[in-house]
C-alpha cells in the first residue's frame, strides 16, 4: 500500500503534529507535493527542528528547482541538459538504451552534447572495429584534460595519454588511452557531464568532467536479464572514395572491410534480506575486422569486457555501504598498414575496487571511499624495424599514389610494458542548513589523498633503421643476418654467359636487361639506425587535496563560493583554485535565471613527467661497408632524443568565465551559454637543449611559456509534450587559438618528433614543411570546429513500443591527417655531421585538408512485449548513418572507405 505524501509528513517527518492537525493544515499546500520532495526538505537528524513554515518554503524552492533545472518522467528520457548553477547535463540509462549507438561505450553518446567533441577519427570506417573509448574534448581541451569517475572516483590513464591521437604503433611509446578502462553502458546507471562551472569536489582536469554512476540493486528489487547485440559488415554500406582532388580513377578498387562484432549482456539483481542487495553486471564485446593492407586483406581483432559486482548494505550500523569490484580487460590484434610482418597486440585496461561508506550524523552527511585500481597499456611487437628499398626481393611497397613509394616497410617497435596503480581515500562532510545573519548556508568539505605509480618497461633495446643503401652489388653482409641481403640470382654469372654466348658487359644494354632478368634479390642494408634503449622504471606521485563549498541563497540570488586545494611531491607546489558560480532568478515567477560563474582548474598528468625525465634517450648508429664487408655500428650522436626537466615549471591550468540565460516555459527549457576559457602556463619544450658533461646527455627545460584560448556560445532547448521529447543544442567556436611560443624550432627538435607537413594539391602543387608532432597536434583545429548541431525526438508509440531519432551537423573546417607515407629528413646533418650525402632519416608525412562540412542521421527502434507477468522480451534496431551520407574520413587521400549506413540487432530478456 503507497503512503501518500500528507499521511508520510504526518507519521514520520513531523512526529510533533497530530495527524488531524497535519491533514487539516497541510492539506492544501502538500497535495501537489510528491513524497521525494518531502523527503528531500526534512532530514532524519532534525526533525523537531522543522516548522510547517520551513518545510513549505523548502517545498516551494524544490518544486521551482525542477521546473527550470529538470524534467524527469519515469521510463521516458525528455532533454539532456539540466539548467542548473552548473553545466551540467545528465544521461540516464533510459536514454543511453534508446538513444543510437554502436556496441554501447559510453563515450559514443558525449558528441550530441554542446561543448563536447569527439575525435575526427571517431567516424573512420576502421574504427567500426574499435570498441574502445572515444576521445572526447570539452570547451575546446585536449581528451586527456578530461577528467573520468566512475562512483566519484577517478580513472584517468596517466600512462602518456597525450599519444592518443598518434599512429596505433610507435616508436617508444603505446597509443595513448584517456582512461584507464573502457566502460560499457550495461554497468552505467546514468553519466553526469560537466562542461562549465565544475564543482570544487572534481580536481585533475582543465578541459571538463565525465561522471560515471554505475548500477545498483534495491532490497526489494529481483531479476535476471540476458541480451545480445550484433552488426556484420554484409548489413552495412561502405563508400570507395577516389582522390577527390586529382579524380584519377585506379585499376583495383580496396577490399570493403568485412568484420563481425558481438556484444554479450548479463545482469542480475537480487535483494539479500532486509538490509543488503547485489548487482552483477557483464558486458563482453569481441570485434573482428579485415583491413586492406599491401592490397591484402588482414584480419585484426578486439576484446573487451566490463564485470561489475556491487554489494550495497543499507541502514545496518552505517545508512549505506557499497562494496564494488570493476573489472574491464581489453586486448587487440592489429597490424601496421602496409608494413610487411608487423602484426602487434595491445593489452590494456584492468580492475578497481572501492569501499563507500555513508552515515548521517548530527546534521552532517559524511561519506567516505577507499579505492584500489590497476590498468596496463602493454604491446607485444617485433622488436625492429626496417624501410627496405623497394626493389626485387623487397618489392611489396605500396601507398599514397600520389608519392613514389621507394621503400618497403617491415616489422614493428618492440615489445614495451606499462602498468599503472592508483591507491586513494576521500572524506567528505555535508552539512545541513546553518543560518548566518539570517540567510540559509549549505556548508560542503572534504579532503583527498591519492598514490598514484608507473611502471614502464622494456626488456631489449629496439631498432628504426633508416638510409637503405641498393647501390653495392658484390655486398657482404659479414654475418648481418636481419638488417642486409646480399645479390641473391636465377642463376650463377658463368650460366648467364654461357647463355649469352661473351662475357658479361654491362655497358651494353642488352646484357643488362639479361642480367636484371635473373637477379632475385637486390643487394641493400641500413647505413643508419636509431636505438631505443632497454629500460625499467618506476616513478610514483602523491597527490593531496581538500576543497571546501558555501552555498547560500540571498533573496533571488544562489551563489556558490568554492576553494580547491592541491598539492603533488613532484612539482611541490601549493594549488589554490577558486571555484565560484551563481545564479540570479528574475521576475516574481521565479522560471528565469542568470547564470554566471568565475573558476580555474589545474591539470594532472604529472606521472607522465617523472617518467619522461627518467626516460633514456634514443642513440642514433651508423655504419658503412667496406672491402671486407659490412662494419659494426658505431655511435654518433646524442641529440637524437633528449631528456627532459621539469623542476622549474609550474602547474598547467586553465581559468575559465562563464555567462548564461536559462529559462523554463511551457514551450520548453531554454539556455544560452557563453563560456571563455585561457589555458594558462601550458607546457612548452621550446628551449634549446643543453648539453650537460657529467652524463654526456642533452636536456630540454621545459617551460610554462604554452597559452591556448576557447571561446564558445552554446544554445539547449528540450521539451516534453505528452509521449514525445524533443531537444536540440548548438555549439558556435568563436575562438580556438595556441601561441606560437608553444611551438617547437624544428632546427633543435629530438629527432623522433619530426614530421612533414604537406600543404597544397596536385594541381597546385605539394609543399612540404619539417616540423614536429606537438607543433601538428598545436597547429590543428581538431577540436575546434566552428559550428555544431544537435538535433533529437524520442517518442513512445505505445507502452511496448519507442522510437528515437537524432541528427548531427558539422560545419567544413581545417583538419590535419596521416599519411601512409614517408620522406627524407633535412634535419640529419646536424645530429650526424659525418654521415654520407646519400645517408638519409626517414620521417612520417601528414597531410593539411579542408574538410566539407556532413549531416548524419541515425534511428533506433526498441520493442519490449511482456512474455509473463513482470517477464519481458526486448528487440532493437539501431540504423546509423541512416540517409546512407558521406562522413569525408576519407577526404583528401587517393583511395579510402568511408563508412555509410550501419545496422545493429539486439535481443534480450528481462526475467
Amino acid at each position: 500500500m503507497k503512503t501518500s505524501p500528507i499521511l508520510y509528513v504526518s507519521l514520520v517527518l513531523l512526529p510533533g503534529l497530530s495527524l488531524a492537525d497535519t491533514a487539516t493544515e497541510l492539506a492544501p499546500e502538500l497535495k501537489s507535493f510528491s513524497k521525494t520532495l518531502i523527503a528531500e526538505c526534512v532530514g532524519k537528524t532534525a526533525l523537531e527542528k522543522k516548522n510547517k513554515q520551513q518545510l513549505l518554503e523548502c517545498l516551494e524552492s524544490k518544486k521551482r528547482a525542477q521546473n527550470i533545472e529538470r524534467i524527469d518522467v519515469k521510463g521516458q528520457y525528455i532533454g539532456l541538459q539540466v539548467p542548473e548553477v552548473s553545466g551540467r547535463y545528465t544521461l540516464d540509462r533510459d536514454f543511453l538504451e534508446k538513444t543510437p549507438h554502436t556496441a554501447g561505450d559510453i563515450s559514443e553518446l558525449l558528441g550530441l552534447l554542446p561543448g563536447v567533441l569527439l575525435g575526427s577519427d571517431a567516424f573512420d570506417a576502421d574504427q567500426q572495429a574499435e570498441i574502445g573509448a572515444k576521445r572526447v574534448s570539452i570547451s575546446g581541451a585536449q581528451p586527456w584534460q578530461t577528467g573520468f569517475f566512475i562512483d566519484g572516483v577517478n580513472f584517468n590513464s596517466r600512462q602518456d595519454p597525450s599519444a592518443y591521437d598518434r599512429s596505433k604503433s610507435t616508436p617508444n611509446d603505446v597509443q595513448g588511452a584517456v582512461q584507464a578502462f573502457n566502460v560499457n553502458q550495461q554497468i552505467v546507471e546514468s553519466l553526469e557531464v560537466y562542461t562549465n562551472n565544475i564543482p570544487a569536489n572534481y580536481g585533475g582536469f582543465s578541459g571538463g568532467v565525465v561522471e560515471v554512476n554505475t548500477r545498483e540493486a534495491e532490497q526489494n528489487e529481483r531479476h535476471l536479464g540476458f541480451s545480445y547485440r550484433t552488426s556484420q559488415s554484409d548489413w552495412n554500406q561502405y563508400h570507395v572514395i577516389i582522390d577527390e582532388e586529382t579524380g584519377q580513377e585506379v585499376e583495383e578498387l580496396p577490399l570493403s572491410p568485412v568484420f563481425e562484432k558481438n556484444v554479450y549482456n548479463f545482469d542480475l539483481s537480487l535483494g539479500l534480506g532486509e538490509h543488503h542487495s547485489l548487482l552483477v553486471a557483464t558486458s563482453f564485446t569481441e570485434s573482428k575486422i579485415s583491413e586492406v593492407s599491401l592490397n591484402q586483406t588482414a584480419v585484426t581483432s578486439r576484446e573487451n569486457t566490463n564485470f561489475l559486482v556491487k554489494l550495497t548494505q543499507k541502514d545496518l550500523f552505517l545508512d549505506k555501504v557499497d562494496l564494488t569490484f570493476n573489472y574491464s580487460p581489453y586486448e587487440s590484434q592489429d597490424i601496421i598498414k602496409d608494413v610487411l610482418n608487423s602484426e602487434f597486440n595491445n593489452d590494456g585496461g584492468g580492475y578497481s575496487t572501492t569501499l563507500k561508506l555513508e552515515q548521517d550524523v548530527a546534521g552532517i552527511g559524511l561519506s567516505s571511499k577507499f579505492s584500489y585500481t590497476f590498468s596496463e597499456n602493454s604491446r607485444q611487437a617485433p622488436a625492429h624495424f626496417y624501410p627496405w628499398r623497394k626493389a626485387k626481393g623487397k618489392d611489396w611497397g605500396v601507398g599514397d599514389a600520389a608519392e613514389d613509394i621507394s621503400h618497403s616497410r617491415e616489422g614493428g617497435y618492440g615489445t614495451l610494458d606499462k602498468e599503472q596503480e592508483t591507491l586513494f581515500w576521500e572524506l567528505n562532510a555535508d552539512f545541513d542548513e546553518v543560518s548566518l545573519f539570517n540567510i540559509g548556508h549549505y556548508f560542503k568539505a572534504g579532503i583527498q589523498v591519492q598514490k598514484e605509480t608507473l611502471n614502464r618497461q622494456r626488456y631489449d633495446a629496439s631498432y628504426r633503421y633508416n638510409s637503405p643503401n641498393a647501390q653495392l652489388s658484390n655486398l657482404n653482409c659479414a654475418g648481418a643476418l636481419f638488417d642486409c641481403v646480399e645479390l641473391q640470382t636465377s642463376m650463377s654469372i658463368e650460366e648467364l654467359e654461357a647463355k649469352l654466348g661473351e662475357p658479361l658487359d654491362l655497358s651494353k644494354p642488352e646484357h643488362v636487361l639479361h642480367y636484371s632478368n635473373i637477379v632475385t634479390v637486390t643487394p641493400q642494408f641500413f647505413t643508419l639506425r636509431t636505438v631505443y634503449q632497454a629500460e625499467q622504471i618506476e616513478v610514483d606521485v602523491q597527490n593531496l587535496s581538500a576543497y571546501f563549498t558555501d552555498e547560500f541563497e540571498w533573496h533571488n540570488l544562489t551563489l556558490r563560493l568554492g576553494l580547491r586545494y592541491d598539492h603533488d611531491d613532484v612539482l611541490e607546489h601549493h594549488n589554490l583554485a577558486p571555484r565560484i558560480s551563481g545564479g540570479y532568478r528574475l521576475g516574481e515567477d521565479e522560471e528565469t535565471m542568470v547564470v554566471f560563474g568565475a573558476n580555474r582548474y589545474y591539470d594532472s598528468n604529472l606521472l607522465n613527467y617523472k617518467i619522461r625525465e627518467q626516460q633514456l634517450p634514443s642513440i642514433l648508429q651508423q655504419r658503412y661497408a667496406a672491402l671486407g664487408g659490412v662494419q659494426g655500428w658505431q655511435d654518433q650522436s646524442t641529440q637524437t632524443d633528449y631528456r627532459y626537466r621539469y623542476n622549474e615549471v609550474d602547474t598547467p591550468f586553465s581559468d575559465e568565465l562563464v555567462l548564461g540565460w536559462k529559462q523554463a516555459t511551457q514551450f520548453g527549457n531554454y539556455s544560452i551559454e557563453y563560456v571563455k576559457r585561457w589555458g594558462k602556463k601550458q607546457l612548452s619544450s621550446t628551449q634549446a637543449p643543453q648539453y650537460n658533461s657529467d652524463d654526456g646527455y642533452y636536456y630540454r627545460q621545459l617551460s610554462n611559456l604554452g597559452y591556448t584560448q576557447n571561446e564558445r556560445v552554446s544554445l539547449s532547448w528540450a521539451l516534453y509534450l505528452n509521449a514525445h521529447s524533443f531537444w536540440a543544442n548548438s555549439t558556435y567556436q568563436l575562438a580556438q587559438y595556441s601561441n606560437t611560443d608553444s611551438y617547437e624550432n624544428v632546427d633543435t627538435a629530438a629527432l623522433n618528433e619530426l614530421v612533414f607537413l604537406r600543404t597544397g594539391d596536385v594541381n597546385s602543387g605539394y609543399e612540404f614543411t619539417e616540423t614536429t608532432k606537438n607543433n601538428i597536434e598545436l597547429r590543428s583545429e581538431e577540436f575546434g570546429e566552428p559550428l555544431t548541431v544537435n538535433l533529437g525526438w524520442t517518442a513512445k508509440w505505445t507502452p511496448t513500443f519507442t522510437t528515437s531519432l537524432n541528427a548531427s551537423y558539422r560545419q567544413s573546417y581545417q583538419a590535419i591527417l596521416p599519411l601512409n607515407t614517408s620522406r627524407e629528413s633535412e634535419q640529419l646533418s646536424r645530429a650526424c655531421p659525418q654521415c654520407a650525402a646519400d645517408d638519409s632519416l626517414l620521417i612520417d608525412v601528414y597531410q593539411e585538408v579542408q574538410l566539407p562540412s556532413r549531416v548524419l542521421a541515425n534511428l533506433s527502434l526498441n520493442w519490449e512485449p511482456k512474455l509473463l507477468k513482470d517477464h519481458n522480451l526486448k528487440f532493437g534496431l539501431d540504423i546509423k548513418n541512416l540517409f546512407d551520407s558521406r562522413t569525408y574520413t576519407a577526404y583528401g587521400e587517393s583511395v579510402g572507405i568511408e563508412t555509410g549506413r550501419s545496422i545493429w540487432l539486439s535481443v534480450g530478456v528481462k526475467l
